[in-house]
């Protein structure tokens, strides 16, 4: 019943139109009296069907409400004709309000006529409301609004800080059965079989990681899914155990398992099985089998298919039962905040109710959970009463059919009209299939769901925090963030998306009939090869269209999308040869044509052209110079990978309207033309991995706009321009690892805009001009690795916003200058050189952490060190030549975490060392030249952990010792010098955990000790001076 939900897309596309009205209206000056009329009364009747298209939305979920669904699905489709037609008007060409695609008196007539049409269309459409009674006004929007806005390849690893709940039980009686198993040598396959989002996988990561399956010699996991490929999953086994990789045929995959399974302890998980094939199930059964003495292969299987697991099993299968209404109650209480709400009784008593409604589904009470997070006891009594879970949705996807809970329905039924367009779209991705987030984002903007990035981010957030998307496995970098999609949500956004998509195999020409497609305004073609009509196959109004598993299509030619007057995306993968589509395409996607190896050179067809991704199309060996000159309309080029180009064109400069140019890994690049620096509408460049240029062009500082700048490992650039200094709007600067760089110009401290600055691994550059004080924006500076650096210019301490300062590894430093009295977080570790802090260091009031471990060459810290208020986390790991602490050090009044380990020229800590009032955490380990602790040390009131460990030159413990009353683990292991323990040891009341193995100095322990009541964990061994316990300690 796809019409159900396929309705709530409406509101979201009659806003779109409403406004794209309003805009064309802007544009007065040159539109005729009578056009203009026509918009202007179109605009009027969209706006009062907004005022009404949501509480019809709110009725149409009813099942009998049949005929309201109707109408909502004429008024989508005629709103999408209104907003095609939009589309083509151009407000800033040169004849204000023409529309660029109509030249001659003629065709505006006939767009006038068309524009007559369709508001006497939608006029009829909207006076159809009266037979609903639909609210006027936006009485029900904003209700909703309100509520909105308050608020898949899997792997082994599993979220340890996130508590599992329910499945404990299910978990012990599967090990259980493997386990029992193990009686008989050879293969143990089980399944476990159940419904989507019923955690069959977290529950098989579980398994994995349990600690008895950790010591077996081998584990394996293995993502299937649809794509079911015997081959494939074998040579995946193989590899997880090491075998040769040279395993072409099944044959030889038989052959290498058959070696390398038997006399093995061996679990092997096969994630989301699909394939229902008894021969190929029969198979794969097969190549795991192994019958010889010594051997164990535990086998678990995934899948939702019962009739699978039956085939595939060796036992019993295990059917993964719904979680308990109370189980799903407690996930919906972690994921609505219901600790931090008050009137939780009246709460509770909603939420055990709507939990009962989950099915027992973790992925559904995730889900509403969310919903609840951000609404009151009414919120909770509106969700609980709604319509929705008195409805049963199916998804019939032409390959399986699955429920759509409706607890995931009431989640996008709460969502914001434009998020749930977005939301929606993401079907037209195949199942399983990585998304990645710059992709998603810029096919929203082609479509007017959003306006700018920031906001698809935002919504991509959102769709996080659902659980409507989640993050890929796969992500691997700072930039190609992607997303998958669980399978029940999967089914829910196919189930909203409706006839609008269609999946269209050019292999079966039987199931392909454009007149069955009238709705249809998004296409994945599958299996193309270029010999049928694409006129044949795919509708006429299509938006957008996905080309994939197309290794047999050579080319398309400009006349194959001559039907195609609505497309403004397309996707074209793996293509050989390219010509370029209509002339109307405004986003072509030409990602992984890596066969590729040259683009057309016509500039003609490409004028409206605004996002062209080129993305590892590694063939390509050139840019044709005509080319550019056409790309007026040009915001965004991707062509990251594109390793075998060796120079941009000089047209490259004319891309005026360029905001975004990814050039990552185009290692064949030797030179930027001197135009580059006319890209003044270019906000964001990445040339990372660039390492063949050795210059940037005298023009450089022409890019006015730019903001971000990312040129990391761009090893071959020896000097910036003088013109650096230029980029004047920009935020962002990554030069991490540009080791060939040996000066940054004098020009560099004009760079006033700058708040990151990332030049870690600059190690040839020696010195920092005295301009860098100029910095007057700059909050974040990474310099780590620059180890040629050997002293700060005076101006630094001039750099009055900086607060974050990381300069670990700037060995070649002998001499720490004055620093900004505004950082917050230093790290200095390994800055071997620095000899001495200066006086002035305690003046750093505001900073917060402070890291100098491995400043072996520090000998002393300056009295003023003790100024440090506002410091939290102090490291000063193997600091081996400090020998004592001034005595201002017990004024660090807020430090919660001190690091000393391996500071072992330290023979005394000073008496105001128990004035360290919120030490939590003290590591004094290897301190060995401590020989006494100061009797104040029982004044550290809220020190939960103490190591100690290695501290030999320790004999005593003071009486305060036992003063320490929140501490809860103590670890002096190796304090072999401590022959006895203080009587006031007992008063330790909330310690768990002491270990003081090695402690053989220690004879008696005293008779207060039975007083430690908390003690869970007591570690003795190698005491051996210790040879009866107190009475107290029975």
């Amino acid at each position: 019943m796809a019409e159900v939900v396929a309705g709530l897309l409406t509101s979201g596309v009659v806003n779109i139109v409403r406004d794209k009205l309003s805009s064309a209206l802007a544009v007065q000056a040159g539109l005729a009296l009578n056009f203009r009329d026509d918009l202007e009364e179109m605009k009027d009747t969209m706006e009062s069907i907004a005022a009404v298209v949501k509480d019809a939305e709110q009725q149409s979920v009813r099942k009998e409400k049949e005929s309201m669904r109707l109408w909502l699905k004429r008024l989508k489709h005629a709103a999408l004709d209104i907003s095609d037609m939009m589309d083509k008007y151009d407000p800033d060409a040169k004849v204000p309000g023409m529309f660029s695609c109509i030249t001659g008196g003629c065709k505006k007539m006939v767009l006038a006529n068309k524009m007559k049409k369709m508001r006497q269309k939608i006029e009829r459409i909207y006076k159809q409301r009266k037979h609903f009674g639909f609210i006027e006004g936006n009485n029900a929007a904003a209700i909703l609004d309100q509520q909105v806005h308050e608020m898949r390849e899997t792997t082994s690893y599993v979220n340890t800080d996130a508590k599992i709940l329910g499945r404990d039980g299910e978990k012990k009686k599967i090990i259980d059965i493997l386990s029992a198993s193990h009686r008989k040598d050879g293969t143990m396959v089980l399944p476990i079989y159940g419904l989507g989002g019923m955690g069959k996988t977290t529950l098989a990561q579980l398994i994995y990681n349990d600690t008895q399956f950790k010591q077996y010699e081998h584990r394996v996991w293995v993502y299937v899914s649809q794509q079911f490929d015997l081959k494939e999953i074998g040579r995946s086994i193989i590899s997880h155990l090491g075998g040769q990789q040279n395993t072409g045929s099944l044959q030889m995959i038989y052959q290498c398992l058959d070696n390398l399974l038997p006399g093995k302890r061996i679990l092997i998980i096969l994630d989301d099985i699909w394939v229902e094939d008894v021969s190929e199930l029969e198979k794969l059964k097969t190549m795991l089998h192994v019958n010889k003495k010594g051997s164990m292969v535990d086998v678990i299987v995934t899948t939702r298919s019962e009739s699978i697991a039956k085939r595939i099993c060796t036992g019993d299968a295990h059917k993964l039962q719904p979680l308990e209404d109370d189980l799903c109650w407690d996930i919906i209480k972690k994921y609505s905040g219901f600790e931090d709400k008050s009137n939780k009784g009246n709460l509770e008593l909603v939420g055990l109710d709507i939990a009962r409604k989950c099915g027992g589904v973790p992925l559904a009470a995730q889900a509403i959970g969310y919903v609840l997070n951000s609404k009151d006891i009414h919120g909770w009594r509106e969700v609980n009463n709604s319509d929705i879970w008195k409805e049963s949705y199916g998804a019939d996807d032409s390959q399986h059919k699955n429920e759509v809970l409706p607890s995931l329905m009431l989640s996008y039924d709460r969502m914001l009209p434009i998020l749930r367009l977005c939301f929606s779209y993401c079907a037209i991705f195949p199942r399983g299939h990585d998304i990645f987030e710059d992709d998603l984002i810029h096919q929203w903007i082609a479509f007017d769901f959003i306006k700018k990035p920031s906001q698809g981010k935002e919504y991509i957030k959102h769709l996080l925090e659902m659980s409507f998307l989640q993050p890929s496995k796969l992500n691997s970098d700072y930039k190609d963030t992607r997303y998958t999609m669980h399978d029940l949500v999967y089914d829910l956004a196919t189930l909203v998306i409706g006839d609008e998509l269609t999946v269209t195999d050019a292999a079966n020409t039987k199931s392909n009939n454009t007149n069955r497609q009238k709705y249809c305004r998004y296409v994945r073609l599958i299996n193309y090869d270029g010999q049928t009509r694409l006129s044949d196959i795919i509708p006429k109004k299509v938006r957008t269209l996905h080309f994939s598993n197309t290794s047999k299509l050579l080319g398309l030619r400009d006349a194959s999308f001559s039907f195609a007057k609505c497309l403004r995306w397309m996707s074209q993968y793996n293509l050989a040869i390219l010509y370029w589509p209509i002339k109307a395409a405004e986003y072509l996607n030409l990602r992984g044509s890596s066969h590729m190896s040259a683009l057309p050179d016509s500039k003609s067809k490409l004028s409206g052209l605004i996002y062209l991704g080129l993305s590892r199309c590694s063939g390509l060996l050139q840019l044709p110079e005509e080319l550019f000159y056409g790309l007026k309309s040009l915001t965004h080029l991707y062509m990251e990978g594109c390793s075998k180009i060796t120079v941009l064109p000089e047209s490259f400069g004319g891309l005026e309207s360029l905001t975004h140019l990814d050039m990552e890994g185009c290692s064949g690049t030797t030179v930027l033309p001197e135009s580059f620096g006319g890209l003044e509408s270019l906000t964001t460049l990445n040339i990372t991995g660039c390492s063949r240029i050795t210059i940037l062009p005298g023009s450089f500082g022409g890019l006015k706009s730019l903001t971000k700048l990312y040129m990391i490992d761009c090893s071959g650039i020896t000097v910036l321009p003088e013109s650096f200094g230029g980029l004047e709007s920009l935020t962002h600067l990554c030069m991490a690892g540009c080791s060939g760089i040996t000066v940054l110009p004098e020009s560099f401290g004009g760079l006033k805009s700058l708040t990151h600055l990332f030049m870690n691994g600059c190690s040839g550059i020696t010195v920092l001009p005295e301009s860098f004080g100029g910095l007057k924006s700059l909050t974040t500076l990474y310099m780590n690795g620059c180890s040629g650096i050997t002293v700060f210019p005076e101006s630094f301490g001039g750099l009055k916003s900086l607060t974050t300062l990381y300069m670990d590894g700037c060995s070649g430093i002998t001499v720490l200058t004055e620093l900004p009295e505004s950082l917050t977080y230093l790290d200095m570790e390994g800055c071997s050189g620095i000899t001495v802090l200066p006086e002035p260091f305690g003046g750093l009031k505001s900073l917060t952490h402070l890291n100098m471990d491995g400043c072996s060459g520090i000998t002393i810290l300056p009295e003023s060190f003790g100024g440090l208020k506002s410091l939290t986390t102090l490291c000063m790991d193997g600091c081996s030549e400090i020998t004592v602490l001034p005595e201002s050090f017990g004024g660090l009044k807020s430090l919660t975490q001190l690091s000393m380990n391996g500071c072992s020229g330290i023979t005394i800590l000073p008496e105001s060392f128990g004035g360290l009032e919120s030490l939590t955490f003290l590591d004094i380990r290897g301190c060995s030249g401590i020989t006494v602790l100061p009797e104040s040390f029982g004044g550290l009131k809220s020190l939960t952990t103490l190591y100690m460990n290695g501290c030999s030159g320790i004999t005593v413990l003071p009486e305060s010792f036992g003063g320490l009353k929140s501490l809860t683990h103590l670890f002096m292991n190796g304090c072999s010098g401590i022959t006895v323990l203080p009587e006031s040891f007992g008063g330790l009341k909330s310690l768990t955990f002491l270990d003081i193995r090695g402690c053989s100095g220690i004879t008696v322990l005293p008779e207060s000790f039975g007083g430690l009541k908390s003690l869970t964990t007591l570690y003795t061994n190698g005491c051996s001076g210790i040879t009866v316990l107190p009475e107290s300690f029975g």
